[in-house]
């Protein structure tokens, strides 16, 4: 499994993607990492390279997906 580095814009390592999928529920890319401290506020938005190409990623609670159901629903 190839894994893909987490960084800030300026270019800090702030960790690694452990796993990634389609969420279904969310309609997303979703993926966790092990990241560092100072990175895993919410909201901190984050750059992974995917195959060379920089994706932009956001810090976000647990659970991702739409637990109400309103998604479903609209």
């Amino acid at each position: 499994m190839q894994r893909h580095q987490c960084h800030r814009e300026a270019g800090e390592d702030a960790g690694v993607v452990t796993y990634s999928d389609h969420g279904y529920s969310s309609g997303k890319l979703l993926a966790t990492a092990h990241l560092r401290l100072p990175f895993t506020q919410i909201g901190t938005v984050l750059s992974i390279d995917i195959e060379g190409a920089p994706t932009r990623a956001v810090v976000s609670a647990m659970p991702f997906f739409d637990p109400d159901g309103v998604r479903l629903r609209a």
